[in-house]
């Protein structure tokens, strides 16, 4: 029985298992990310972080023991030269596994691991975001903004009274223009009241109508729609009487 045994074995021998894990640290510190099946990249973390952190003490015997473990001079001297100056404020947990999809053929769990310090798009972040501090005289600096923030209310306000004042005080150009257009068309509808007696009082409505919706945005009938309907009361042509509107309210 394998009670209280926690290392994996991954199905080989002993001195296989050490010959690969010193293998795959050996890319890990030159490469800075490895793909591999999710079980050796569990058993490389704890394979090479104690190595990452005899690095940052960096003597003669704390390099013949990390060479015993890697086995290769030049990782060795990226380990000491590079990434123990990257990882010199980390206190631990310099690795990170991320899963990924399963391996083609055998379905095995796959993943990479990598060291954090050399991730930039995790790093800068991590960079950008800060710690939260308290301090005594927070309470202070909270009034004084609190004293501030009325004032800055009472601007606002009074400018957004200023622009509802002059947005009251100058009007739209074109009803003004249509009804001065009224008053003088007005005695012109009076010297064709011979060709019906109800044409004058009926497009006067038009245009009173039209008045109604650009002053006021009251839409209550198709002005075009009492024209036809008049024109045919009176008899009169609908082409004509649809012209004569069309240019008083253009």
């Amino acid at each position: 029985m394998r009670h209280g045994k926690k290392v994996n074995h991954l199905g080989r021998t002993d001195s296989h298992r050490k010959a690969m894990l010193a293998n795959m640290a050996t890319s890990l510190v030159k490469h800075k990310r490895i793909t591999t099946t999710l079980a050796k990249a569990k058993a490389l973390r704890k394979y090479v972080e104690p190595l990452i952190t005899k690095s940052k003490n960096d003597t003669t015997h704390s390099r013949r023991t990390v060479f015993a473990y890697l086995k290769d001079k030049e990782a060795v001297t990226i380990l000491f030269r590079e990434i123990s100056e990257k990882v010199a404020n980390r206190p631990g947990g310099y690795t990170r596994i991320i899963k990924m999809e399963n391996r083609l053929g055998d379905n095995a769990e796959m993943a990479f691991i990598e060291l954090v310090d050399y991730n930039e798009i995790y790093g800068s972040k991590a960079a950008t975001e800060k710690k939260a501090t308290r301090r005594r005289g927070s309470s202070k600096k909270k009034a004084d903004t609190t004293e501030e923030a009325p004032a800055e209310t009472d601007v606002t306000a009074s400018t957004e009274e200023e622009n509802k004042d002059s947005s009251l005080t100058f009007l739209d150009v074109k009803p003004i223009m249509k009804m001065i257009g009224f008053f003088i068309f007005n005695g012109f509808l009076g010297r064709l009241s011979y060709i019906c007696n109800a044409y004058r009082t009926y497009v006067s409505h038009l245009i009173i109508y039209s008045l109604s919706m650009d002053l006021f945005n009251v839409y209550p009938i198709n002005p075009i729609n009492i024209v036809r309907a008049q024109a045919q009361r009176c008899g009169m042509p609908k082409k004509i009487l649809t012209w004569i509107y069309m240019v008083v309210m253009l």
